[in-house]
């Protein structure tokens, strides 16, 4: 099921594809380390989309223990927008989510 692995989930759908985004954390050398991560699902949430790679979510970027935003462009990119410290941090994705590209940092 969509976001069954992932904390302060949020949810978008576009053409009935539902788009999720949600904080989890993983070891990085010893340590845990906590991340924005993206998943879809063609099956109104039942099951996950394989990316690509075979994987079924994909690491957005470095993230506070909270919710992230997403955000559907009228182009079909999806925008995520992240907190790190007091700053908050955009991503976007042009593939519908296979990669993820830093925009800008927002005041």
């Amino acid at each position: 099921m969509i976001m069954d692995d992932l904390q302060y989930g949020t949810t978008a759908e576009t053409a009935s594809i539902i788009l999720a985004a949600g904080y989890d954390e993983i070891e990085v050398e010893e340590q845990m380390v906590g991340y924005a991560w993206f998943e879809r699902s063609q099956d109104n949430g039942q099951s996950k989309d394989a990316f690509h790679d075979g994987s079924t979510r994909k690491q957005i970027a470095l993230s506070d223990k909270q919710q992230p935003a997403i955000l559907i462009l009228g182009t079909q990119e999806i925008l995520v927008s992240v907190t790190r410290g007091a700053k908050v941090y955009t991503y976007l994705s042009s593939d519908f989510g296979e990669t993820w590209v830093y925009l800008d940092l927002l005041p």
